[in-house]
């Protein structure tokens, strides 16, 4: 397991190692992205077109659903984004509330690295995908709906979506999903256990012998973030995953379970087991 006492860590290394892995030539283009997404009298970044903006959610129309629980709480109705009941909201926060592991103690979890959970169920997969990136808040402004998380964002354009290539999750069929922010459930993309075995063939050859229970896979959908923040934007992706990874990560440790962050991988490979075209949206980090 990595160490990380925060999200900054995981931008850190993320960097740091992305400038040891590249070719010198690599690392001047980086090098020039950095000075031309400095913040200046001009604002963020050059004053090129930005993107339009995209959509801040993704989801897979027509795919099975699975909720968490049969007894889940409707947070948004289906032609979303109209909010169900502001009360279905206030009993989910409450609930995880009330079986939430004391900071300290997942803090304490998490460096000592021994999971203590042996069965990885579909519930407790929810609870930490709920951890990263669930919804806490939602606000009407100008008659448009904002919903809030429970990671920071920049601007709270929540650029990051997460997938979940599960493998031994016990009441859970192996396959890709893709985490439904807005209903708290999973979209399932590709049913298999094939799934699975290709993001391990994406990691490195010391992890290809490891069968973990599952992946999560975090993306960044990076013109969420430009189409206000321009060339900088990346920057800001980059540390929303942080943000998003360190809350998962503390959340599956104080579940007891184990937990390592994996920044090294075939990006074409694993952006193909997602089906993302690793430009517009890209894979960021596996958990």
């Amino acid at each position: 397991m990595l160490m990380w006492r925060s999200s900054a860590c995981i931008v850190v290394f993320l960097c740091a190692w992305a400038a040891c892995e590249a070719g010198t030539d690599d690392v001047a283009v980086v090098e020039r992205y950095h000075r031309a997404s400095t913040i200046g009298k001009r604002g963020y970044g050059q004053p090129e077109p930005r993107p339009a903006p995209v959509p801040g959610v993704k989801t897979y129309p027509g795919q099975p659903r699975i909720d968490f629980s049969p007894d889940q709480p409707l947070l948004f109705t289906e032609d979303r984004p109209r909010l169900s009941s502001r009360s279905n909201l206030t009993a989910l926060l409450a609930a995880f509330r009330r079986a939430a592991t004391p900071l300290a103690e997942a803090r304490r979890r998490r460096l000592q690295g021994t999971p203590t959970t042996d069965v990885l169920t579909k519930a407790l997969v929810g609870r930490a995908l709920f951890a990263g990136m669930g919804v806490t808040k939602v606000e009407r402004f100008g008659g448009r709906v904002f919903t809030f998380r429970s990671a920071a964002s920049a601007g709270a354009l929540y650029p990051v979506e997460l997938y979940l290539a599960a493998n031994a999750v016990s009441d859970l069929k192996a396959g890709l999903y893709h985490y439904d922010v807005l209903h708290h459930r999973l979209e399932q993309v590709r049913p298999g256990g094939e799934t699975s075995a290709r993001v391990r063939a994406a990691l490195p050859t010391g992890e290809q012998t490891r069968q973990p229970a599952t992946y999560v896979i975090l993306t960044g959908v990076f013109d969420r973030t430009r189409a206000k923040y321009n060339v900088r934007g990346y920057r800001y992706v980059l540390l929303d995953v942080g943000h998003v990874a360190e809350n998962l990560a503390l959340e599956a440790a104080g579940l007891g379970l184990g937990v390592r962050l994996l920044p090294h991988f075939d990006d074409d490979g694993l952006n193909g087991v997602l089906g993302v075209d690793g430009e517009r949206e890209a894979s960021l980090l596996v958990v």
